[in-house]
């Protein structure tokens, strides 16, 4: 578990572009050092969506005697903490 690094030259990736790349549809990523366009593997593309939308499935089927409110808020910080260590998963390859 890591951020990823260039295939080519070995620059490590900032969280930043790799978060960017994930919420605008995995969009490729370029390295800033030798230019080398890299795309995302489809097992990422899983793990991604597993890491975000699998805890809040589990929580919400221990909610039935919770308020709403409470159950909101307890789902939207799941789906956020998975959405902040999702980059550290992700895996790029280079085309």
């Amino acid at each position: 578990m890591g951020l990823q690094t260039c295939d080519n030259c070995g620059n490590q990736f900032k969280w930043s572009q790799i978060y960017k790349s994930f919420m605008i549809f995995y969009k490729p990523i370029r390295c800033s050092e030798c230019d080398t366009k890299h795309h995302v593997s489809f097992s990422s593309r899983i793990i991604a969506s597993l890491l975000t939308f699998l805890p809040l499935g589990i929580y919400g089927t221990t909610t039935i005697y919770q308020s709403i409110s409470y159950s909101f808020l307890i789902a939207l910080l799941l789906v956020s903490l998975g959405l902040i260590i999702s980059p550290f998963f992700m895996r790029y390859r280079s085309a």
